[in-house]
């Protein structure tokens, strides 16, 4: 399943944006992985990423980068940590957002902190556990490229209680909930009349929280290695 993000900027070209995406969407992904040198090499294969060493002060995490344009960060996850990616949703006021997520039920994991002339980030858990991020842009606008191959096109949770994530993300963003013909333990959200990602539950799911998708020649859900 593909999406169809809203461009920061109606006069951006619809693949590669250049200013801050708009509060309540999705802008970025990182990944914390296990083997940081086997993650790169496997997404250089299979994207065509160039993703580069970062500095070790970091915890050697970098941009990764298609075509001079950044798709996502990688870096190396903490001791006794799962292999995960963390899906960042813009704001424009981190601390706001977080005090906001805090009133819905949310739980604060990490931050506000500022990363250097960046941005600011914040790291969050819902009502149901599952965790994302908070991404109030600097010079880092997020995802430059989107709904291309190697570029992100879907963000989507699963969860074990779908109406109190519902609820508590349309407190946080305003995202509006559309069903899928067929599904019943899946809708998808939206901001205006731009689908952003979809929200299911199941108890049997192999994958819990939030993951995200990127098209090689059709859009295959993808998940960490």
């Amino acid at each position: 399943m593909g999406g169809c993000p809203h461009p920061p900027d109606e006069e951006d070209d619809d693949a590669h944006p250049e200013h801050p995406w708009p509060a309540g969407t999705p802008c970025w992904i990182d990944l914390a992985a296990t083997d940081l040198p086997a993650a790169r090499t496997f997404y250089a294969e299979v994207f065509g990423w160039t993703v580069p060493e970062g500095p070790p002060e970091a915890g050697g995490y970098s941009s990764a980068s298609l075509d001079g344009h950044r798709v996502a960060g990688l870096g190396a996850a903490q001791e006794g940590q799962t292999p995960a990616w963390l899906t960042y949703v813009a704001t424009d006021d981190v601390a706001a957002s977080v005090a906001t997520a805090q009133a819905a039920g949310g739980t604060l994991q990490v931050g506000p902190e500022q990363v250097g002339p960046l941005g600011s980030m914040a790291v969050v858990a819902d009502p149901t556990g599952a965790v994302f991020g908070l991404w109030q842009a600097g010079q880092h606008p997020g995802v430059e490229l989107f709904n291309q191959h190697g570029g992100l096109v879907w963000n989507e949770a699963v969860v074990d209680d779908r109406t109190a994530a519902r609820e508590f993300y349309t407190a946080l963003f305003g995202w509006a909930w559309d069903p899928v013909e067929g599904e019943d333990t899946y809708q998808t959200f939206r901001l205006g009349d731009r689908w952003l990602g979809g929200l299911g539950s199941g108890a049997d799911s192999p994958v819990q929280g939030w993951g995200c998708a990127s098209p090689s020649t059709t859009p295959t859900p993808w998940w960490p290695p």
